[in-house]
């Protein structure tokens, strides 16, 4: 029987309810190979460790930058979202304003959208902006790191952690080195599509983004079987939504490859 190298699996669960708000899960990816699964880059990034809890910590505060994202994407239409690309004020001045409306304390955002353009093929979709938000505190875990935000317009884009100090990288701005090129190697990102602002208080978003990320690190260590083969927990999708609207959805990745 021929073995497949990534299966999915279909997924319906609510994990958080906070008044009319959710979040829900609804798809996942698992990969034959181990060395590509969510567990064993918790393991490479948190050297020591068996398990994702340290790695949720910072997938948390992935999770509140894409809260961000939503508001500073969204124009305030209650209706529809008419345009949810970036706008006049620029990607740092939004996502700034943004994460103060939502509480958050952090070290500062920074444009590096020319240090990683370079690096990009020809034939390689490019991002219009690049932010990284440095020093950024979530204050359910009281962890402290740095986020590559990717704005690809439209409201699609993703968040990198740049992990290879993601368990503690405070520097205000990023090394030289970090900066100045595609990510490589092993990390995680969050790709996000948004729709409508969320209703929830800067509080409940952070209860939110920590049940999202406690359920994404159990579910991590896991595994399913097919066709009598072992698959190694991966990628996982999801949203939030307010009634049965989506704010955003979501998908977590572990990689090897390049994330930006």
């Amino acid at each position: 029987m021929r073995r497949d190298d990534e299966v999915c699996s279909s997924i319906s669960s609510v994990i958080e309810s906070i008044g009319t708000s959710k979040g829900a899960l609804v798809w996942a990816s698992s990969a034959f190979t181990g060395y590509y699964s969510a567990l064993a880059i918790c393991k490479r990034l948190d050297p020591g460790s068996d398990n994702c809890d340290n790695m949720a910590k910072a997938i948390a505060g992935g999770i509140s930058v894409v809260f961000a994202s939503v508001n500073y994407n969204y124009k305030g239409d209650a209706d529809a979202v008419q345009s949810r690309d970036v706008g006049t004020k620029g990607m740092v001045a939004s996502v700034h304003a943004a994460l103060v409306a939502d509480g958050h304390t952090f070290g500062g955002v920074h444009d590096i959208t020319q240090h990683v353009l370079g690096q990009y093929g020809p034939d390689d979709r490019k991002p219009l902006q690049v932010t990284r938000i440095a020093g950024l505190i979530h204050a359910a875990s009281n962890h402290t790191g740095n986020y590559d935000v990717y704005d690809f317009g439209d409201g699609e884009g993703h968040v990198h952690i740049p992990v290879s100090a993601g368990l503690e990288n405070t520097n205000s701005s990023g090394s030289a080195r970090a900066l100045e090129k595609r990510v490589n190697g092993a990390g995680f990102k969050i790709s996000y599509t948004t729709r409508l602002g969320s209703l929830l208080n800067p509080g409940h978003k952070v209860d939110m983004a920590n049940a999202i990320a406690n359920h994404w690190a159990s579910w991590a260590t896991g595994t399913v079987r097919r066709q009598g083969y072992t698959y190694y927990n991966k990628d996982l999708i999801g949203f939030v939504e307010t009634g049965h609207a989506a704010n955003f959805y979501f998908r977590v990745s572990a990689g090897n490859g390049e994330l930006g």
